[in-house]
């Protein structure tokens, strides 16, 4: 069986990061800062991969809600739940799902959401308390969890693991 080859892509409201794996190792790393509309740096991108298989899409979103899985398949469903978290993040979100639609016109590969504030789902109840009444039913949810996973590897298991396939959606910042 031949190694997974992962495009792992952030689409941030002002930049598209991107960077290719294959067997856990980054082989290719892409950075378009400045931009808010991903179409053209994408098309560059595609360009670049041209004639390179892919496995599977990997995107970094800022925001997945209350779910507590680090990553979830993008299908249909998933994708109409995002829609439902913009108001939850709106300067991020919406371009994160661009680079969802974006790349699910353009390859024909599972596309994979990893979350940000999936890191933080396991917060006991009271941490996740904010300081007005329950009716409201709100919550706190915890950001950068991608990049605060990536640091705790780091120490963990030193540099060279913090560009393994655990940490694919990193911040790159």
């Amino acid at each position: 069986m031949s190694p997974l080859t992962l495009l792992v892509l952030n689409s941030g409201s002002s930049s598209l990061r991107a960077s290719l794996f294959q067997g856990g190792e980054g082989v290719r790393h892409w950075h378009f800062s400045g931009t808010t509309d991903h179409e053209g740096p994408l098309q560059s991108l595609l360009k670049d991969l041209e004639g390179q298989r892919l496995d599977g899409v990997v995107h970094r979103l800022v925001h997945g809600g209350a779910i507590t899985e680090m990553a979830r398949v993008i299908d249909g469903v998933e994708r109409s739940r995002l829609e439902t978290l913009v108001p939850l993040a709106p300067l991020h979100l919406p371009a994160n799902l661009r680079g969802v639609d974006l790349c699910t016109a353009h390859f024909s590969v599972p596309q994979i959401a990893c979350f940000d504030t999936a890191f933080h789902a396991t917060l006991p109840a009271l941490a996740m308390r904010l300081p007005i009444p329950s009716r409201f039913h709100l919550r706190k949810f915890g950001l950068w969890g991608i990049q605060l996973n990536t640091v705790m590897l780091v120490f963990q298991n030193g540099i060279k693991h913090a560009e393994s396939p655990a940490c694919l959606a990193k911040g790159w910042d």
